[in-house]
């Protein structure tokens, strides 16, 4: 059993290392067809957090995928936010201030995967 408040603690030692900002959107799901094009539209997005995060590359090297006659580089980005963000896949991440690598703001990625186990910290 883990000792009372020592996760919390944990918690808050994790948000205080991040030091970048980001801001978390989400896309309602669509909001029907245009009658004129039959195309669908999409739904509202809305801001579902704004705040501290942390942007890590868990490796160097690059990982390449190939589909039929196509292939391309892809490179894993872990954003680490605090746990009452609730990041969902399909969700974007915009980096909106970086402090040690400014070339990182203005950056956006889409949320994959969501980390999840009991005694998470971020």
């Amino acid at each position: 059993m883990i000792l009372p408040g020592l996760l919390e603690q944990a918690r808050a030692r994790a948000v205080s290392i991040m030091d970048d900002a980001c801001r978390v959107s989400r896309r309602a799901a669509s909001a029907g067809q245009d009658e004129a094009t039959g195309r669908e539209v999409p739904g509202a997005v809305t801001v579902v957090y704004a705040g501290p995060c942390r942007v890590q590359v868990p490796s160097v090297q690059p990982g390449s995928d190939v589909a039929g006659e196509r292939s391309w580089t892809t490179q894993p980005v872990v954003v680490s936010v605090p746990m009452a963000a609730d990041p969902r896949p399909g969700d974007l991440v915009e980096v909106t201030a970086a402090v040690a690598d400014p070339v990182l703001a203005g950056r956006t990625y889409r949320v994959r995967a969501v980390l999840v186990k009991s005694h998470t910290t971020t």
